[in-house]
């Protein structure tokens, strides 16, 4: 039973995969959690602190203090998600999700249009770096990026893909005047 006296209680705070300073906090029984710190964590956004490492009810810096046991707090996480930007052009189009997730694998293709080709110049460019396909069969390229980390705009130069064509030359005599 409760003596009625302040009951200073130890609070654990688990980062469950970030960081976090201070990792505890003393708070007192029947009074307010107040400020917790901010963990942090590549990729990842911040949801808040919680009862239960997944679930569990969300611990407001107003929730008040119902134990006197020491407990532990636990950070919930959202994975980050960008958007990928696939530009498509006269000759080519470039397929794929328009978002990622934080260091998922992402794979998109660039399919060449009948009727055109590829040129030695060729190039594929992820936010402005050029990308190797990771398979390429008849008029269609694979690319995988790897551990993504953020936002992408893929890019394929277009003014390096030449129309097929076939070139028949037909020369006719002309009357040509010398002055």
């Amino acid at each position: 039973m409760h003596s009625g006296r302040s009951s200073r209680v130890t609070v654990s705070l688990d980062a469950n995969g970030g960081a976090v300073e201070p990792n505890d906090k003393t708070v007192i029984y029947t009074g307010t959690y107040g400020e917790l710190p901010v963990p942090t964590r590549e990729g990842y956004d911040f949801e808040g602190w919680f009862t239960q490492k997944e679930d569990g009810e969300k611990v407001e810096d107003t929730t008040v203090v119902a134990t006197t046991e020491e407990h532990t707090l636990y950070a919930h996480w959202t994975i980050q998600v960008y958007d990928v930007t696939l530009s498509s052009g006269e000759g080519y189009t470039a397929t794929g999700a328009t978002s990622a997730e934080y260091s998922s694998n992402y794979e998109f293709e660039v399919q060449i249009a009948k009727g055109y080709s590829r040129t030695q110049n060729y190039r594929v460019l992820v936010n402005g770096s050029e990308v190797t396909a990771a398979s390429s069969k008849d008029d269609c390229d694979k690319f995988q990026i790897q551990n993504v980390k953020g936002a992408m705009s893929i890019v394929v130069e277009a003014w390096q893909i030449l129309p097929r064509r076939k070139q028949n030359l037909q020369l006719e005599p002309a009357n040509i005047t010398l002055l």
